[in-house]
């Protein structure tokens, strides 16, 4: 008959664990779990940053074609710019219309940004190509960093002229 925790063949069948194996192993799987979450803080931080320039980037960019190829909407919006649901300068696709680039002006900033769908400040600039300026509406970035800082340029006309329409967003 076979002793307990012995094979037929002769083969002991006790399961035993080395403890300086158990915690060289452990020690092991410890920095490499470690070094597994810093680098993922890593980049975790690098793609909250990079889609924080990308939605302000594409706010730029949708806020610039928005200003050259809309009319803006709201009845007559520009006899009561505060009562617009959207802004636009133009009267027809790049081609600007001076009286609703007034009527933009003259809305207060906070009901600017509200309409025009961004919680970014902007600066929205209105020059030739010489670099004369018709007109500048929003509020001019200070000498503080910002997460992002992005100025996207469309050409248009205005009065038979080529403008430049530079809207440049930050926060």
């Amino acid at each position: 008959m076979n002793k307990p925790g012995t094979m037929e063949c002769g083969k002991s069948m006790k399961a035993q664990v080395n403890p300086i194996d158990f915690m060289a192993a452990m020690f092991i799987f410890m920095i490499l779990f470690g070094y597994f979450m810093i680098l993922w803080n890593m980049f975790s931080m690098r793609y909250v940053e990079r889609s924080g320039m990308l939605d302000c980037e594409l706010g730029s960019i949708a806020i610039a074609d928005q200003l050259v190829s809309s009319r803006g909407y709201g009845n007559n919006w520009t006899a009561a710019p505060a009562g617009a649901e959207s802004f636009g300068f133009a009267s027809r696709p790049n081609e600007l219309d001076w009286a609703r680039i007034s009527a933009f002006a003259s809305v207060p900033y906070e009901n600017q940004k509200r309409i025009l769908g961004t919680s970014d400040d902007f600066l929205i600039k209105i020059e030739d190509s010489d670099g004369a300026s018709y007109a500048q509406m929003g509020k001019a970035e200070g000498n503080q960093t910002y997460n992002c800082l992005i100025e996207v340029t469309r050409m248009a006309m205005l009065y038979g002229k080529i403008v430049n329409v530079r809207v440049r967003v930050y926060g």
